[in-house]
């Protein structure tokens, strides 16, 4: 392999030497009581003898213990799964910029396993809500805690990772939509993380929001997917095409919601997503 494709690991070269360094000591450092004129490690004799030359105890011991080389196979698997982490959260965070998504990792890990807080933020909403994860990445596995205490355990493929964060994403925009709608006035109808109807998502479930305006004349329909863009809707009451029949005649049938008409928040100001939300709820609260 060239000089210029090898690229370096520091971190995994520390701590094979802080291994190899345990195993030197545990191998030439014997445990008090003993002779001071005893030979450095094992004798000759007990050393040709094999098997034999152990007594029960030592032969369960060494048992136990993993070998030198199940230990170096165990730190490279865990810096290899811990790159791949790193960099399945950089390129989404590089990938969506509403909402933010910012990773800690912990400076105090084991040569076997690591811990990554990822924060989940909206730019300027950050008192509305703040999604946290954590992240324990181990050889082969990852364990993430979520935000409301779930616990889940992943595989080394790193598409669970990101169908993971995906699904939070869309979570957040959702709960950050419901905290805004108390702080603005609007009145939480219905919300549903889990939805049946509509287009089925290829991982994960949708999630749906209803919001009514103070008054109740406008109802506010948003919804959410992990692998699709955020629709809206915004349905009025009294019904503008209400018109009196022979059949219909009371004029109390008005005050029904009228059709959903989907807003393209895509094309409207803002600079993200909850802005928008907000410019949107002031607009039909005047």
């Amino acid at each position: 392999m060239g000089a210029s494709k090898y690229k370096h690991e520091h971190d995994l070269e520390h701590s094979l030497h802080q291994l190899l360094h345990r195993v030197y000591h545990n191998s030439f450092q014997h445990s008090l009581p003993h002779p001071v004129y005893a030979s450095m490690g094992m004798g000759k004799r007990r050393r040709t003898a094999g098997p034999e030359g152990m007594d029960r105890t030592q032969l369960v011991n060494m048992m136990r213990e993993q070998t030198l080389l199940e230990q170096i196979i165990r730190q490279v698997q865990h810096n290899f799964l811990r790159l791949r982490t790193m960099y399945v959260i950089d390129q989404l965070a590089a990938e969506f910029k509403d909402p933010l998504i910012v990773s800690h990792w912990n400076a105090f890990n084991s040569p076997t396993q690591s811990c990554v807080k990822i924060n989940i933020v909206t730019q300027g909403y950050d008192s509305a809500l703040r999604t946290k994860l954590v992240i324990h990445i181990f050889e082969r596995t990852l364990k993430c805690i979520c935000r409301d205490g779930k616990i889940m355990t992943m595989s080394f493929e790193p598409q669970e990772l990101r169908n993971l964060i995906l699904c939070q994403i869309s979570q957040h925009n959702m709960a950050a939509l419901q905290g805004l709608a108390k702080y603005t006035g609007w009145t939480v109808l219905s919300s549903e993380q889990n939805i049946g109807t509509g287009t089925i998502e290829p991982l994960g479930n949708a999630s749906t929001v209803m919001l009514a305006s103070p008054s109740g004349n406008k109802v506010i329909g948003v919804h959410s997917g992990p692998h699709q863009r955020v629709s809206v809707f915004v349905s009025s009451s009294p019904r503008p095409d209400f018109y009196p029949s022979t059949v219909v005649s009371e004029q109390r049938w008005e005050h029904l919601g009228s059709v959903w008409q989907e807003v393209r928040h895509d094309r409207m100001e803002g600079r993200n997503f909850l802005n928008k939300m907000e410019l949107l709820m002031a607009a039909l609260t005047a």
